[in-house]
């Protein structure tokens, strides 16, 4: 939390259990999520995404998962 919160381009920093908690809590303009999650958005976090008229998109860049980083760390 304290590395992320040194970068200039984070605002805030906050610790939450779940995806659906963080839209609770924060209520962005737009829930961006990673190419492996087109089709894949919970249920409850595009309700919830849907009756906030928060929109949901997704990038198209390189792809890093933080499970496959500490998965191969040696």
């Amino acid at each position: 939390m304290m590395m992320l919160a040194e970068l200039r381009c984070v605002d805030d920093v906050i610790v939450v259990g779940s995806s659906l908690e963080a839209l609770e809590k924060i209520r962005p303009r737009i829930f961006a999520k990673g190419p492996d999650y087109v089709g894949k958005i919970r249920k409850e976090d595009r309700d919830f995404c849907d009756a906030n008229n928060i929109d949901i998109r997704f990038t198209d860049g390189v792809r890093f998962s933080s499970t496959e980083l500490l998965n191969n760390e040696s």
